[in-house]
């Protein structure tokens, strides 16, 4: 069957092919006949551009290859598509009628295919190969009796499809309990300030700031209470704005309940952290806020291609920042930051995601490695203060 239309199938039933079978997503999809598909699934990273065009000349074809490797140099200049595998794939009836390979230019990065009517079983499956899926039934394929735009239609759906699953996912529930975290910390703020001052240290000790010699006599509630408290308007200000949006997106991903367990496991490791590797009194919400970047940063694990297209580079922006802010600024306590990083990590992976199947082996194992951290972690800190 060596016909333009055969040749129309073939396009739009590989198309077809990658996006339901192997979760490809479609970038860009052109009534001409141009495709551009991505996959971030685990290690498979690829991005491949299918063109249905009829080639009759060489030159055509090496200009065309020419501008698409541009546009692939510029796709992955995001640092996380740095080491994407690309694909340039055309399907034509028949190859040019002049000699082209010839004129190729060596520097072209990106794995080329022509399948045309005579080599295209032999093609197909070399793509595959390449791509480390399964050999498929190309001749299959071509005696269905199914028009072309049948699968047109159907990846349309599987995307609708699909992007409306990846809106329940990152706004399936409804936030709750941000908007109570918000208000406690402004209610135990006006408390301070009538008590005496948030800036006053004998003030946030008696409230219950982090306070080590306390802490060694007994107090470990004041591995909690410190997330609730803060010191002048401006840190209060800053903290509460980063909890409100940080807030929202991880309740929304993860429901409250979850998000509740993330929220305190990452705040009480921000101030084991700060009483092991700090003597000054600290508080603040600071800890637990870093632990929702964690969270985020396990829901980038878990749905990388859907993390980098949202939210994935502006987290790791705002992450370095502060990170960087503490460093810098002496007063600012870094290790709380980092050891609420971490711990919302692991909390993220301990309770890991709604709705999804559940790794038990996984959640367990980040349950431990909390654990071991938590106490390790408290343990040096008597050890350090003790001394």
């Amino acid at each position: 069957m060596y016909s333009t239309l055969s040749q129309d199938i073939l396009f739009w039933r590989l198309a077809y092919e990658l996006v339901r079978n192997y979760r490809f997503r479609v970038l860009k999809m052109s009534e001409q006949g141009e495709l551009w598909l991505e996959q971030m699934e685990g290690k498979n990273k690829n991005i491949v551009r299918l063109l249905r065009y009829d080639i009759d000349w060489g030159n055509w074809l090496l200009h065309d290859i020419e501008q698409t490797e541009k546009v692939i140099r510029k796709y992955k200049e995001a640092p996380y598509r740095k080491k994407m595998n690309a694909y340039n794939i055309y399907i034509s009836t028949y190859p040019p009628v002049d000699d082209w390979e010839h004129r190729l230019d060596r520097s072209i990065k990106t794995n080329m295919f022509l399948i045309v009517a005579d080599n295209r079983e032999n093609e197909v499956c070399a793509f595959f190969e390449r791509l480390h899926l399964p050999e498929p039934n190309v001749d299959e394929w071509l005696t269905e009796d199914i028009d072309p735009a049948y699968y047109k239609q159907a990846i349309r759906e599987i995307e609708r499809q699909r992007n409306q699953s990846e809106r329940v996912l990152l706004f399936g529930k409804k936030p709750r309990l941000t908007y109570i975290f918000v208000a406690l910390n402004m209610i135990m703020f006006f408390l301070l300030e009538l008590a005496g001052s948030s800036t006053d240290i004998v003030t946030l000790v008696y409230f219950g700031a982090k306070y080590n010699p306390a802490i060694l006599d007994g107090e470990w509630w004041r591995f909690i209470t410190p997330m609730l408290l803060h010191i002048g308007f401006a840190h209060l200000f800053m903290n509460t704005l980063a909890l409100y949006y940080l807030g929202l997106s991880v309740e929304r991903i993860y429901g409250s309940l979850r998000f509740f367990l993330i929220y305190i496991l990452a705040g009480i490791s921000g101030v084991a952290a700060s009483f092991a590797f700090t003597d000054q009194v600290s508080a603040g919400a600071s800890g637990a806020i870093f632990g929702l970047f964690g969270a985020l940063l396990y829901f980038g694990i878990v749905h990388p291609s859907l993390f980098f297209r949202t939210m994935g580079m502006n987290v790791f922006a705002v992450l370095a920042i502060n990170l960087a802010f503490g460093f810098i600024v002496p007063m600012v306590d870094n290790s709380a930051h980092i050891g609420g990083l971490i711990g919302g990590f692991l909390a993220s992976a301990f309770v890991h995601l709604p709705k999804h199947k559940p790794l038990f082996f996984r959640q367990l194992s980040a349950l431990f490695l909390l654990a071991i951290i938590i106490g390790a972690t408290i343990a040096y800190g008597f050890l350090m203060n003790g001394s």
